[in-house]
């Protein structure tokens, strides 16, 4: 019925990963980068967490609830997809550690960008998937705008700080307008949802994964709240992007707004809670 907004719809897409990417890039500082990679047990804990426990809860998950492929394709494509750029907005509302959460992302979406496309050829059996394009796709529209952010940070940090409020604005906007028209495009398609499992599916994945994180962070830390919120929503923008341009089955696309709308659900009640349950100072320091 709205077939006419797919034109429109990828456009937003697009605008939407580089407007984020370009965003995440302004935040970030070399300095604060290294902070959480000299962190031996943080950084370790942090990959086995998005990048083994993650992935292998949605394999596991898929296959329990006997998931049509299309839907079992969306949970692997955003369980392969780390560092979810919501999560500074997730934690600026727990009232946390954004310096931490920045550091968490770009991290994670570094990896990810090659860790994706070897990945999910070995878990999405049945189903052709160009490595090769995955790669060239989330690497022109992931790393390339995150490393123009960090390169313009580094070396204009003022005309960067300037700049990064006005990219927000055009994420937010071009995010809006993806929910929106993902949703008209494929309104058939989401009905259904209802009744196949995924709503059910994206529910169950993503409490897990929150739970996750919240086992793996340990102690009443900063670093464990962020960890849950991080792992409950796996990089949106860069799994659209990849879905549409390299899945034909708009049920794959209609599953990760599920998901998408799911995670938020669950995960905003989740960091309002946090932040009217502040960390005493001792615990925040560590």
């Amino acid at each position: 019925m709205f077939e006419y907004l797919q034109p429109l719809s990828k456009l937003a897409v697009l605008a939407f990963v580089i407007f984020t990417m370009l965003g995440v890039g302004l935040l970030m500082s070399a300095s604060q980068l290294l902070e959480l990679l000299l962190s031996r047990r943080k950084l370790a804990v942090t990959l086995v967490a998005n990048l083994i426990i993650v992935p292998f809860v949605a394999l596991a998950l898929g296959r329990l609830l006997n998931l049509e492929t299309p839907l079992q394709i969306a949970l692997l494509l955003i369980a392969t997809a780390a560092g979810s750029p919501a999560l500074v907005k997730l934690t600026a509302l727990a009232k946390g550690d954004q310096v931490g959460a920045v550091t968490m992302i770009v991290t994670l979406m570094v990896i990810s960008v090659a860790y994706q496309p070897l990945v999910l050829p070995l878990l999405i059996q049945g189903v052709q998937v160009d490595s090769a394009e995955i790669m060239r796709t989330l690497g022109l529209t992931v790393l390339l705008p995150l490393v123009i952010g960090l390169l313009a940070r580094a070396r204009m940090p003022a005309l960067a700080l300037r700049v990064q409020p006005g990219l927000t604005k055009l994420s937010s906007l071009s995010a809006m307008l993806v929910m929106i028209t993902l949703p008209m495009i494929h309104f058939s398609e989401l009905a259904k949802f209802a009744h196949n499992g995924g709503i059910l599916a994206a529910l169950v994945y993503v409490a897990i994964i929150v739970g996750t994180g919240w086992w793996l962070g340990g102690g009443q830390s900063e670093f464990r709240r962020t960890l849950a919120l991080c792992c409950g929503q796996g990089n949106m923008a860069a799994a659209f992007v990849v879905a549409t341009q390299s899945f034909s089955d708009p049920k794959v696309v209609v599953m990760l707004l599920v998901i998408f709308l799911v995670s938020m659900v669950l995960l905003i009640p989740l960091a309002l809670t946090f932040a009217r349950n502040p960390l005493s100072p001792p615990d925040a320091q560590h």
